[in-house]
C-alpha cells in the first residue's frame, strides 16, 4: 500500500500527465482564455465587501487563485488531483482541497460570503439526476451568505429525444433553478449573464437588503448600487487605493509607469523596448515579408550606445556636478536595504555580466532580448494581455509615492510593458513584486536604509526619487541620439 501511494501521489508531474486521458489534461489555450473571460465576468458582479470566497469545481484555479491575489480569503475545491497540483503551485495565496462535490460534503462545508460554482461545460449536469442537481445547488446556495454565482447550460436537454420523461425532468429543472428553486437562505436571482463557453449561462444570486451605509450617508440600494452589489468598492483596486487593501493585484495607469532606470512606458515618453516595437510595427506595415532584424534595430543601437560607468550616468548623464554615491559605481538605491535581491556587481557591472537595461551586451544576448520582445508583442497582440492564465503572467512592480501622486516602477515583465505601450493600453493589472514593500513614500525618506546609514544625503536621495516623477526620458533619448 505504501508503495502504491508513493507511485500515485509522488510520481513526477510530467510522468503523470503522460498517463492521463486527453480529457483530463490541463486546459488548452482557448479553454484557459474562456476561463479568464469568465473570471472577468465574476469580477463585474462580485460583491467587493465580501471577505471570503469558495470556488467549487475550481479545476486549475484560474478564478480562485486570482481572487486570492486580490486579497480575499479564497479557497478552491475539486476532486481532480492533477489540476489541484497546478492550482496550488500557481496560487500560493489560495487554499485548495481535494474533495468531491457530493451532498454529504456540501453539508459539512462552513458558510462563505460568496460561493462560485462554474462548471466548464454541460457534462457535469448530464451525469447527474435532476434531483441530485437540485439538492447540490440548494445545498451550496445555503452556504453562501452574500452571493451564489452559478453557471449552467442554457438548455439542459438539447440532445434528448422530444417527449421523453427525462427531457421533461431536465426542462422542469432548468425553469426551477431560474425561478423557484427552494433556496434555504435569503438569496434571490438578480442577474443573468452569458457564460463561458457560449452555451452556458451565468446566474447571480445575491442577498437583498433595503439599505446600506456608505461613508456617512445612507444610500438606497436600488438607486445607488447594481442589484444589491456594493459598487463603491473596487474589486480590483486602482492606483494608491490598493495600499488600503490586502490585494496583490492593482490597476495602474501606463502613463505613470517606468523601469528601474527611469525610462518611461508612457506614450508621452521614451523606452528602448517600446521604441523597438514601434520600429518593428512600422517596418511590418511597409513589407510583411521583410521583417526587422536585430542588426538594424533600435535595440542594437541602444545597447551599442548607452554604456554608463556609474549610476549617475544612468540617471543624470548630462550633469557635471558629482552626486555621491551615484558617481562612484553601483550602489543600491536610497530605499534599498542590504537584503536587496540584486547583487550589484553581477547585475550592474558590464565587465562582469550584462544587464537588460543598458550595454554593452554580447551579440547573442542582444538577439535574445530582441526575440523575447517581439515574441511578447505577438502574444499580446494576438490574445491581449492575459496575466491571469499564465505562470508569472503579471507585470510586477511597486509604487513610488509623493503625496497623492504615484509612479509605478516595473521590476518584472519589461517586454510585456513595452508591448502594451505600443498596443495603446491606458491601464493594466499589475502585481506587487514579491519580497519587497509595495510602496516607497517620500515622507519616510529619513527611514530609508541608505539615507539612515549615511550612504546618501537627503538631497541626493530626493533627486533620485523625484527623477522618476519629473522625467519622461525624452531628454535622455535625445541626449544619446536615439530620437
Amino acid at each position: 500500500m505504501a508503495e502504491k501511494i508513493k507511485k500515485e501521489v509522488f510520481m513526477p508531474l510530467k510522468s503523470q500527465l503522460k498517463s492521463l486521458p486527453a480529457e483530463e489534461a490541463p486546459h488548452k489555450a482557448e479553454e484557459r482564455l474562456a476561463r479568464k473571460r469568465l473570471y472577468d465576468k465574476v469580477l463585474e458582479v462580485l460583491d467587493g465587501s465580501s471577505k471570503n470566497v469558495l470556488e467549487v469545481k475550481c479545476g486549475e484555479g484560474i478564478i480562485s487563485r486570482n481572487i486570492g491575489d486580490l486579497g480575499f480569503f479564497s479557497m478552491g475545491m475539486d476532486k481532480d488531483r492533477e489540476k489541484l497540483k497546478k492550482a496550488t503551485r500557481l496560487g500560493p495565496r489560495t487554499g485548495f482541497m481535494e474533495e468531491d462535490l457530493s451532498e454529504e460534503n456540501i453539508e459539512n462545508l462552513p458558510d462563505f460570503d460568496v460561493i462560485l460554482f462554474l462548471p466548464e461545460d454541460s457534462s457535469w449536469f448530464m451525469k447527474k439526476t435532476p434531483e441530485t442537481i437540485q439538492n447540490i445547488i440548494t445545498g451550496l446556495s445555503s452556504k453562501a451568505k452574500k452571493q451564489f454565482i452559478f453557471q449552467m447550460p442554457k438548455k439542459l436537454s438539447t440532445n434528448m429525444p422530444k417527449g421523453s420523461k427525462k427531457k421533461e425532468k431536465y426542462d422542469k429543472l432548468f425553469n426551477n433553478i431560474k425561478t423557484s428553486i427552494n433556496f434555504k437562505g435569503e438569496l434571490k436571482l438578480n442577474q443573468s449573464l452569458k457564460g463561458e463557453p457560449k452555451e452556458m449561462e451565468m446566474l447571480v444570486y445575491s442577498s437583498i437588503v433595503e439599505e446600506q451605509k456608505v461613508g456617512m450617508e445612507t444610500k438606497d440600494v436600488n438607486k445607488d448600487t447594481e442589484k444589491g452589489i456594493d459598487k463603491d468598492i473596487n474589486v480590483v483596486p486602482k492606483g494608491l487605493e490598493s495600499l488600503d487593501t490586502n490585494s496583490m493585484i492593482v490597476e495602474v495607469e501606463l502613463d505613470k509607469c517606468c523601469d528601474r532606470i527611469a525610462f518611461s512606458y508612457s506614450p508621452k515618453g521614451w523606452h528602448y523596448l517600446s521604441a523597438l516595437l514601434w520600429q518593428y510595427t512600422k517596418e511590418r506595415e511597409k513589407d510583411q515579408e521583410q521583417q526587422l532584424e536585430y542588426k538594424n534595430s533600435m535595440l542594437k543601437k541602444y545597447y551599442d550606445t548607452f554604456h554608463p560607468s556609474c549610476l549617475q550616468e544612468v540617471y543624470f548623464p548630462d550633469m557635471n556636478e558629482k552626486m555621491p554615491p551615484l558617481d562612484k559605481g553601483w550602489p543600491e538605491l536610497p530605499w534599498e536595504g542590504p537584503g536587496y535581491r540584486y547583487r550589484k556587481l553581477e547585475i550592474f557591472n558590464p565587465d562582469l555580466n550584462v544587464w537588460q537595461h543598458f550595454g554593452p551586451v554580447t551579440e547573442a544576448y542582444g538577439r535574445k532580448e530582441f526575440d523575447r520582445t517581439i515574441k511578447a508583442f505577438h502574444s499580446i497582440e494576438r490574445e491581449g494581455y492575459q496575466p491571469e492564465i499564465h505562470p508569472d503572467g503579471y507585470i510586477l512592480g511597486f509604487f513610488l509615492k509623493k503625496g497623492d501622486e504615484y509612479t509605478f516602477m516595473v521590476t518584472g515583465g519589461q517586454h510585456r510593458a513595452g508591448s502594451i505601450a505600443v498596443l495603446n493600453y491606458e491601464t493594466f493589472r499589475a502585481k506587487f513584486a514579491p519580497g519587497r514593500k509595495p510602496v516607497i513614500d517620500i515622507d519616510e525618506i529619513e527611514e530609508w536604509p541608505n539615507v539612515k546609514n549615511g550612504l546618501y544625503s537627503r538631497e541626493v536621495a530626493t533627486k533620485v526619487f523625484e527623477h522618476y516623477f519629473y522625467t519622461n526620458s525624452l531628454d535622455k533619448a535625445k541626449y544619446f541620439g536615439f530620437i
